[in-house]
C-alpha cells in the first residue's frame, strides 16, 4: 500500500538554491524555538503547479557536531518530523494563496531524541502558521 501523497517530501519541497538560501539568511525574518532557529520568508504570489507552496531547508552545524554520522542522524530526525507535521501550515498557505520558504537551523549542542525533535517541530510549525494567519511580513515579488 502506498503512503498518502500528503506525507511525502518531494524534491520540489526542498530548498536547495544557494542564492535563495543566502537571501533568506540575510533578508529573511527570524524566530527562535528551541532547539531550532527558523529563517523564513512569506511571499504573496501565485505558485505554479510545478513548484511547491512551501520549501524547506535544514542546517545542522559542523561546529556543534563534528562527526557526520551524528549530523546526518539529526537531519533525518528533523526531516521526518517536518514530513509528518507539515500539514499544520499547508492548509493556511493554500487558503491565503501564499508561498513560504524557510530554513531550520539546529542550535542545540546536544543530540535530542526523536520525540523531543518532533514536539519542537510541531511547535515551530504552529508558530509559522500563526504568523501566516496574521499576515506577518509578507514580501511582494519584485516587478521587473
Amino acid at each position: 500500500m502506498k503512503a498518502p501523497r500528503a506525507y511525502c517530501l518531494s524534491k520540489s519541497e526542498r530548498l536547495h538554491a544557494t542564492k535563495i538560501i543566502e537571501t533568506l539568511l540575510s533578508d529573511g525574518n527570524v524566530f527562535f524555538n528551541y532547539p531550532f532557529k527558523v529563517y523564513f520568508c512569506i511571499k504573496k504570489e501565485l505558485v505554479s503547479s510545478a513548484d511547491s507552496v512551501c520549501r524547506f531547508a535544514l542546517v545542522v552545524p559542523k561546529r556543534s557536531f563534528k562527526r557526520a554520522v551524528h549530523r546526518n542522524l539529526l537531519k533525518r530526525r528533523i526531516r521526518e518530523a517536518y514530513r509528518k507535521n507539515k500539514s499544520l501550515i499547508y492548509d493556511t498557505l493554500q487558503k491565503q494563496v501564499l508561498s513560504l520558504d524557510f530554513l531550520v537551523r539546529y542550535v542545540s549542542v546536544e543530540q535530542l531524541s526523536y520525540a523531543a525533535i518532533d514536539q519542537a517541530m510541531q511547535q515551530t510549525l504552529r508558530k509559522l502558521g500563526e504568523l501566516l494567519a496574521q499576515g506577518y511580513a509578507i514580501s511582494l515579488p519584485a516587478a521587473d
